[in-house]
């Protein structure tokens, strides 16, 4: 959780959409 912070305050909002849809992805895998 602290990582996708240290995303937002880098401005990486695209990072944090593609680790957001892998998170999503792998909820849906299990």
């Amino acid at each position: 959780m602290l990582k996708k912070h240290n995303l937002v305050g880098s401005g990486s909002f695209s990072m944090r959409h593609i680790c957001l849809e892998k998170f999503i992805a792998n909820q849906y895998d299990n």
